[in-house]
């Protein structure tokens, strides 16, 4: 309804001079045609329907004090509960079965990871190199110490890692690579992944790594080519060369250290009706592809695909969870051409893939997903698997998504 509509781009727009501007758009371009019932937007713009920010009657929303909720989990009483990106979809294609070993190589909050627990008597190697991901994993422990093995590690360190704990080559019967950004990096603003929250620019996953730079650290030292370049090819923003003269400018005046800072920067090179066409704040792919590039996503990826191969099970399949392009290129070209990647001079070369994909098409969210939970809306799911003969030919989804896909 017009309320929920109108809450949900006060949302994105979060920064309090900014509700106002968002609330007069979703009520202009309603005028013009959405499918709305005119009496209740009538109403609702009167003040005399419940304010979607806060309930309360007498009110739009214009002059609402209560501030903007940016969290879009599910509430259960008064605790936030993690809601997982196409877990159905990843239990389907997983199937678990007692007694097997589950590589979660994402934990985050556990919510994949609690529902395979749930689903069967599975052990789950709790994997992530997130330090609040991790405390989350030692408490699963506590409560499942059978069931459940903390590993504090990156993609690139999986197979070094998981020998300790007595996990070598084709031992492994499932493996899950929920990518991108989790709720617990976003929801906290001193971790410096939204710019829906003030805080310092850091976006690193693993802040106590050695040697680790910061996004504050990027844009402070970066060339402006480089710079473009970078939000261009990970942030895939057409916009890049612009966002890139905007922050070394504005460098030259001062430190840019918060999220804030860099969202404002961003903002003020956009006119308003630009920034709601597209439906995203402006500042989304910037902050995309500096997280991509201060946390080496790419390469990492490519040696999460690499020990997903080598510690597969024939018949063990990886489960790749992708919301970027670039992302969902490599898993997909990794699947289907196998280990095609080179590697840095002076090192070895990697054996050959094991993986071939299960399915012939990316699959996506449904559309009550993506409704309920608005960040699956860029979700790809691609499903490896290990043969267990000598061949196995890739199937078609009984239920094909709805959604566009390639």
């Amino acid at each position: 309804n017009f309320a929920v509509k109108v809450s949900r781009l006060a949302q994105l727009f979060h920064a309090e001079e900014n509700q106002r501007e968002a609330i007069h758009l979703m009520a202009l371009v309603l005028r013009r045609g959405l499918r709305v019932v005119g009496s209740f937007q009538r109403r609702w713009l009167a003040g005399k329907a419940a304010c979607a920010l806060c309930g309360q009657v007498g009110h739009t929303g214009l002059n609402c004090p209560t501030p903007v909720s940016t969290d879009y989990e599910i509430k259960e009483g008064s605790r936030m509960m993690h809601r997982p990106v196409m877990l159905n979809e990843v239990l389907e294609v997983l199937e678990p079965r007692d007694g097997q070993i589950i590589v979660d190589c994402t934990f985050g909050m556990g919510g994949h990871s609690r529902a395979l627990l749930q689903a069967a008597q599975v052990k789950i190697m709790a994997c992530d190199c997130d330090p609040d991901a991790q405390e989350v994993a030692r408490k699963f422990a506590v409560k499942l110490p059978d069931r459940v093995v903390p590993v504090a590690t990156r993609f690139s360190g999986l197979v070094a890692q998981l020998q300790q704990h007595g996990l070598g080559p084709a031992s492994v019967d499932a493996m899950i690579l929920d990518l991108g950004v989790s709720s617990l990096q976003l929801n906290e603003g001193s971790r410096g992944f939204s710019f829906l929250r003030d805080g310092p620019l850091d976006m690193r996953m693993d802040p106590t790594a050695p040697n680790s730079i910061s996004a504050a650290d990027v844009i402070g030292s970066i060339a402006y080519p480089e710079l473009a370049r970078i939000i261009l090819e990970y942030g895939e923003d057409r916009y890049a060369e612009r966002i890139a003269k905007l922050i070394t400018d504005r460098r030259e005046k001062t430190r840019i250290t918060t999220t804030k800072q860099l969202a404002d920067i961003i903002s003020e090179g956009f006119p308003a009706h630009t920034r709601f066409l597209t439906g995203k704040h402006p500042a989304t792919k910037t902050f995309q592809a500096l997280r991509i590039f201060v946390n080496n996503e790419m390469n990492e990826l490519v040696s999460g695909l690499r020990a997903a191969s080598l510690l597969l099970k024939p018949g063990g399949r990886v489960a790749v969870i992708s919301f970027h392009s670039l992302e969902d290129r490599i898993a997909k070209n990794f699947l289907a051409q196998g280990d095609t990647i080179p590697v840095a001079r002076g090192q070895a070369a990697p054996p050959p893939s094991r993986l071939v994909p299960l399915y012939r098409r990316v699959v996506t969210p449904t559309d009550d997903e993506v409704e309920s939970n608005p960040r699956a809306r860029s979700a790809k799911l691609r499903v490896g698997v290990v043969p267990s003969g000598p061949d196995i030919p890739t199937k078609s989804r009984r239920r094909e998504p709805a959604r566009k896909d390639d």
